[in-house]
């Protein structure tokens, strides 16, 4: 966590650290001027008032003065829930508008949607500017004959702020999947009011800004879909070791007796090597994780990490003897699964019978 010195002292840091709270703000304005069912319901800014509050609460504890109990409060999943909540209410909205407001209504929910759900200076600046606009064609409204000077200045605040995200957005990344996915989505708006300006169908097109968006996303999603598909049966590193990792385990259930015992490289990312051989095994660098809570459980643990210390995922081969004798002599192992790099041949201790790309499966044959 950066020092609040840190960030009060660098104000794009700071910008980018409130940017989710400035989003809320914003979006909580959005729905109070453009949802009337939202403005008049009145358990509806009770639960966004006490919502915020404990925001405020936590980003204190959290940041100014912090705090291991409030810390366990979860400032960014109360964050979140607020978001979540504010965002359900502004897409009611914008297909509310776009179903019954004129072209430039619709055109404009429609960037408001896509803004709404980014957490970034792009979705910021449009976000605040498009809420300031919609305030300003409202003047007509009671609250503008009532709060006239708080109105101008609730619509300077919003276009300072859109204009201080603005300048703050890192055009670098202007070639990136994530910009490009996010202009494309801006885009269909503008699309929507070409075709109906052309078509004079303003009614019948209105349907697109419903579909657009979630075509879009369909592709999208199908397209990364793809790329995952791929990767995961077909790529190496993290996932080829992914791979053969749960292809050993399915093996170990189907052709090894129910109380094995195995050694397995202990330090493996993913591990997990229990869930799908339902075998046991020596040691595991995550057992701490649930061990933690017994004393002499997390001695017995650090001692089999110990004894084990040389058989990992990365090591020097000549180096796992000692880790392979502890195995089969302290803890009786039955069976032992080498990285095939560092796999020996068969011997009168060990034999071979099973390898995939990335693991090899050793059976004792006589224990020492």
């Amino acid at each position: 966590v950066d020092s609040l010195a840190k960030v009060l002292a660098d104000s794009s840091l700071l910008l980018e650290k409130i940017m989710p709270y400035l989003t809320l703000v914003s979006l909580y304005l959005y729905n109070f001027f453009a949802n009337d069912h939202f403005r008049q319901d009145k358990k509806v800014h009770a639960t966004s008032l006490c919502a915020g509050i404990l925001i405020a609460l936590c980003f204190y504890f959290a940041y100014v003065t912090p705090n291991r109990f409030m810390l366990d409060l979860n400032l960014i999943r109360n964050e979140q829930f607020l978001r979540f909540f504010l965002l359900g209410y502004l897409v009611v909205s914008a297909v509310r508008m776009i179903q019954i407001k004129n072209l430039f209504w619709a055109v404009l929910a429609a960037v408001v949607l896509v803004a709404g759900a980014r957490q970034d200076f792009l979705g910021g600046a449009v976000l605040n500017f498009c809420v300031a606009l919609m305030i300003v064609l409202k003047t007509k409204s009671s609250y503008w004959k009532k709060y006239q000077a708080w109105m101008y200045g609730l619509v300077a605040v919003l276009i300072g702020l859109s204009l201080w995200q603005f300048s703050n957005i890192k055009w670098a990344k202007i070639g990136t999947l994530d910009w490009n996915n996010s202009v494309w989505l801006m885009v269909i708006p503008f699309v929507y009011a070409l075709i109906t300006k052309l078509t004079a169908q303003v009614k019948r097109a209105r349907i697109l800004l419903l579909l657009m968006p979630v075509l879009f996303m369909i592709a999208h999603y199908t397209y990364f879909h793809y790329q995952y598909v791929q990767v995961t049966t077909k790529g190496g590193g993290f996932w080829q070791l992914q791979r053969n990792w749960e292809d050993m385990q399915r093996y170990v259930k189907l052709n090894t007796p129910k109380d094995a015992m195995l050694l397995i490289p202990y330090n493996m990312e993913m591990c997990g090597f229990r869930i799908q051989s339902e075998r046991k095994i020596v040691v595991s660098y995550r057992d701490c994780g649930i061990v933690g809570f017994d004393y002499m459980a997390a001695k017995e643990w650090q001692k089999r990490i110990a004894d084990s210390q040389e058989f990992r995922v990365f090591t020097d081969p000549r180096s796992i003897g000692p880790a392979v004798i502890n195995a089969l002599t302290k803890y009786q192992v039955d069976y032992i699964v080498f990285m095939r790099y560092y796999a020996p041949g068969d011997n009168p201790v060990v034999k071979k019978v099973y390898e995939n790309e990335v693991f090899a499966l050793y059976e004792v044959v006589k224990k020492r």
